[in-house]
């Protein structure tokens, strides 16, 4: 029964949306509805997550993302939402979005956390330069030092990465 009602809210929400963003009328909804259209794309990236199909919930929360600008809550979906399909590549900008809005210690591991979807997807330079930017904020902090040692090693500088790993 709960189920049957999910799937038609998401039916409704699905049908009035691209109702409403087909042809030319979509840029005056955008600036008649503002934040609204924004709210609804959430609604039905939400309700599609209990349903199960997270790959279209992904893509409903991107376009409520394009609409409604930097949104920490979105971002916070879409984050978790890409992590839990296995897809670093798409939560890496997020994550550094979301570090770049923090201070302190939050920033850190938000930090850390963007370094360690670059490592995933491969971007061993990107790594590097996000564990350096970390370790020169806490150069005592032995988590980062590990974290830079661990980017050249991936970079195949092994004798530099040693030497962090010594230090």
């Amino acid at each position: 029964m709960l189920r049957d009602s999910t799937e038609a809210l998401a039916e409704c929400l699905r049908q009035w949306l691209a109702a409403r963003m087909e042809g030319d009328g979509r840029a005056t909804l955008r600036m008649q509805m503002g934040s609204e259209l924004t709210e609804l794309h959430v609604e039905l990236g939400q309700t599609l997550v209990l349903l199960g199909e997270v790959r279209e919930a992904i893509e409903v929360l991107r376009r409520a993302y394009v609409l409604g600008g930097d949104s920490e809550v979105v971002n916070g979906l879409l984050v978790s939402l890409y992590e839990q399909v296995g897809d670093a590549a798409g939560a890496l900008p997020l994550v550094e979005w979301q570090a770049s809005q923090e201070r302190g210690e939050a920033a850190r591991a938000l930090w850390l956390h963007a370094g360690q979807l670059a490592e995933q997807v491969g971007q061993w330079s990107r790594a590097r330069d996000i564990y350096r930017k970390q370790a020169e904020q806490a150069p005592d902090d032995d988590e980062v030092a590990l974290a830079v040692a661990r980017a050249h090693a991936g970079l195949g500088e092994i004798d530099r990465a040693l030497r962090l790993f010594d230090a």
